[in-house]
């Protein structure tokens, strides 16, 4: 911990485990940086050597818990030594095994100092050497953060993260991620930041806009949850079933989208969006043709206002889904904000 009062300030890099999970999408560049990560610590996994190397499929099937996985390890490629790097929940979407890969690689790399949060159920069978690991109790858990997480981790990772993606020089042929097989069990759960939508009626693409615009209210209005995102085409239980859409749907879906959240007050910028339709893969391994999970992950912004969705109406987020404010408590709502500044 001393080594913190003189660090300098480009070098402290903060991470999120929650939010890393839905915010940071795999890219065959992102798995490139961390099996060389993986490589120059001489870390070996088979597993993930196999998936990469395989040339007979036209994607890359990556299980949630290696997405989680790679993305971290993709992240860690990108901290310079001599840096501190906050870890707060890393292993926030990783199961035991998991935890224990990223553990290992932290411990093997040389000239960066790990400082790690994780909840009072979370155990890891070692001892901690390298890396130093703070147990949070409940209380803290739910405390509102005052730091800025895009502050200290997100331009400057992200930038970087980017810049692997767009040097497609990287990688001859690169493939597209599929992680979700149809019929499967996804292995999270629906909370404040995560909500499942699956599609019953008729009309896919107005019951997803509809929908979409006042979850993005709602989670716009909850800050504290720090981000948000809706996936479309799982089951309230967690099952994989899909949305069937042609691309004049998809193509609707985002124009709509876009026109919708450009009359949201207060003002609220597009890159805050981010949409994405995930292919499927069945049984046999093949990738179902037109049908996706529709992701919408929106970024939270702090502000004392709230924003209302184009018809006007005010939203917030709740453990179970969301509520309409009506007038009188958008009014407490708003005098609470101000006696917390």
């Amino acid at each position: 911990m001393k080594q913190l009062t003189s660090i300098e300030y480009d070098k402290i890099f903060l991470f999120s485990g929650e939010f890393i999970h839905d915010r940071y999408w795999l890219s065959d560049s992102k798995i490139k940086i961390a099996l060389d990560l993986l490589d120059n610590l001489y870390i070996k996994d088979e597993n993930l050597s196999d998936m990469y190397s395989h040339k007979d499929t036209k994607y890359r099937f990556v299980s949630q818990g290696y997405q989680s996985y790679l993305t971290i390890l993709s992240i860690l490629a990108t901290i310079p030594n001599g840096s501190v790097f906050l870890g707060d929940e890393p292993f926030a979407n990783l199961d035991r095994i998991m935890a224990e890969k990223v553990y290992d690689t932290m411990e093997k790399l040389d000239g960066i100092q790990f400082i790690l949060t994780a909840n009072s159920q979370f155990h890891m069978n070692r001892p901690f050497q390298k890396v130093e690991l703070v147990v949070n109790d409940i209380f803290h858990r739910n405390a509102n953060l005052t730091f800025n997480y895009e502050r200290f981790f997100y331009k400057d990772v992200k930038e970087k993260l980017s810049a692997f993606d767009k040097d497609s020089g990287q990688i001859a042929n690169p493939k597209p991620i599929v992680k979700y097989r149809l019929n499967e069990l996804v292995n999270e759960e629906e909370n404040r930041n995560v909500e499942f939508k699956e599609i019953k009626g008729n009309n896919p693409c107005e019951s997803i806009i509809s929908n979409a615009e006042i979850y993005i209210i709602a989670y716009l209005n909850s800050w504290e949850t720090g981000y948000g995102i809706i996936k479309w085409g799982i089951s309230d239980k967690g099952r994989i079933k899909g949305v069937s859409l042609l691309k004049e749907d998809r193509d609707n879906i985002r124009k709509k989208l876009t026109e919708r959240i450009s009359q949201v007050k207060p003002y609220i910028s597009q890159d805050l969006l981010h949409i994405s339709f995930e292919e499927i893969i069945d049984d046999s391994e093949d990738i179902i043709p037109e049908v996706y999970i529709v992701e919408i992950a929106i970024e939270a912004i702090k502000k004392e206002e709230l924003f209302s969705t184009s018809k006007g109406e005010v939203y917030m987020k709740t453990e179970g889904g969301k509520i309409k404010l009506t007038s009188y408590e958008i009014q407490q709502e708003l005098k609470r904000r101000f006696l917390t500044q």
